[in-house]
């Protein structure tokens, strides 16, 4: 979707609404068939893989958006529907993150990003914590 929603900017910026509306028009394929590519600015409109995948197209159903804005929402929201589109702060620090679970400990806000939310957990020592 970031690659072939040429209305939404792609990784410079948009819009989560402009997203929601390409996913009822236009529709986007699975991960498995065109990866998240990084400062890609061209849409293939077929698998990387040659052909092996076909390019089936997943739709946002008119009438389904919900907004969840408390925990148990989207929590309640991902059990019932599956994943969701949502929007995180990223934070100076995020940019030197590489794995496990992400906690702010140091700089300014610099910025949005869209993100694909699939699941939740509960870790020992840090919580209640977000699958991306």
């Amino acid at each position: 979707m970031v690659n072939c929603n040429y209305e939404n900017y792609g990784c410079l910026g948009g819009y989560l609404i402009t997203s929601v509306d390409y996913l009822m028009v236009e529709g986007a394929v699975s991960n498995t068939c065109v990866p998240y590519m990084e400062n890609s600015d061209f849409c293939t409109y077929r698998c990387s893989d040659g052909g092996k995948t076909s390019y089936d197209k997943y739709y946002c159903k008119p009438g389904t958006l919900a907004i969840a804005v408390n925990y148990e929402e989207i929590k309640r929201e991902l059990v019932n529907n599956g994943p969701m589109l949502m929007g995180l702060q990223i934070m100076e620090d995020f940019m030197s993150y590489e794995s496990g679970i992400y906690k702010h400990v140091t700089g300014e806000n610099i910025g949005g990003h869209a993100m694909k939310l699939v699941g939740y957990g509960v870790d020992e020592e840090e919580g209640l914590y977000w699958e991306l």
